[in-house]
Parts: C-alpha cells; structure tokens; sequence
C-alpha cells in the first residue's frame, strides 16, 4: 500500500510513502478522522485524478498534491470550509487542474499554490484570504478568471500573476494596500 495514516496526539494525518509517485488509484477518499493533509502526501501521484476530502480536514501543508499531473482532469477538486490553511506548492504542477474555490474559512494560502497549472482557468477565493502570496499563480498560462470578494486582499505578493497570459483583469477593490 501506498497510502497510510498516523496520529500524534489527537491530529490524524494521512500520507503517502516515499514512492507515491506509484498510486495507482485515479480516486482517493481520505477518511473523516483525518484532520490534515501533511508536505508531499500526494507528490507525483501522476494517476490521480480524484481527492475527496472530507470535512474533518483543517489544514492542506506544503505540497501536500504537488505534481498530481492528473489530479482535477475528470472531477471538480472541493475543499470544505473546515480547512483554515493551504501550504505553499500544494497544487504546483497540477497540469490538469482546471478550476478551483477557495472556501471562505481559508485563512492563509502559500506561496507558489497554483504555481505552473498550465490547464488552470478559473479560481474563486474566498473572504477569509487576504493575501496573494509570491508567485501563487506563475505559469498558470489559461488562467482567464480569478474570482475575489471585493475589500478582502490586502497585499500581492512579488510575480503573484507572473506570465498568466489569458488573465484580463481582476477587481481587488479598496483594502489593498501592498503590491510586490
């Protein structure tokens, strides 16, 4: 088995072992007494193409679906509103992610987050978001649409929507006070 779970505590987290690369499943449920989603958990699982996470999640960590090629291709990816934190690189290279809501309980997303999702098109960002890290969308070359509640982004981060050719416009309203 590829997949396995731990507890420290009473925080439950599932991870892959180091060849995650190998997991074969297009779909993974992670079960309810899961509370995060460690680093790398899913790196490079090249066949996935479904995560189901539950409510019982409150934190994705860094890169937890970095390089999931796949992941996105055949479903919508949905992240409840438990989940208070999303790491940096948690959907780098996610080639065939194509559209993604942030949901309002969000907090804080890192840094390079959707950092070269070449399919990447349309982004809803929830209220709780008030910071578009560094390079959060770089590469993400179909990006046509993100999606923000008006009066919540405060701050850009450097390059935050580096070479996202397709991208026209987006309306950050009044409570942003820093660009780079």
């Amino acid at each position: 088995t590829t997949k396995d779970y731990s507890t420290e505590g009473n925080v439950t987290f599932i991870y892959a072992k180091k060849d995650s690369e190998e997991i074969i499943e297009n779909t993974i449920e992670i079960p309810n007494k899961v509370t995060r989603i460690p680093e790398y958990a899913f790196k490079n699982a090249a066949s996935l193409t479904e995560i189901i996470i539950p409510k019982s999640v409150t934190i994705i960590e860094n890169a937890a679906f970095y390089g999931c090629e796949s992941l996105g291709a055949d479903s919508t990816i949905t992240i409840e509103d438990s989940v208070t934190s999303i790491g940096s690189l948690t959907f780098y290279a996610c080639k065939s992610l194509e559209s993604i809501t942030i949901p309002n309980s969000v907090t804080s997303i890192g840094k390079e987050i959707f950092k070269n999702c070449d399919a990447l098109k349309t982004v809803k960002i929830g209220n709780g978001v008030t910071k578009i890290p560094e390079y959060a969308f770089e590469g993400c070359v179909n990006l046509e649409s993100v999606t923000i509640p008006k009066n919540t982004i405060k701050t850009i981060g450097t390059k935050a929507f580096l070479n996202c050719k397709k991208l026209e416009s987006i309306n950050l309203g009044n409570a942003l006070t820093t660009i780079g």
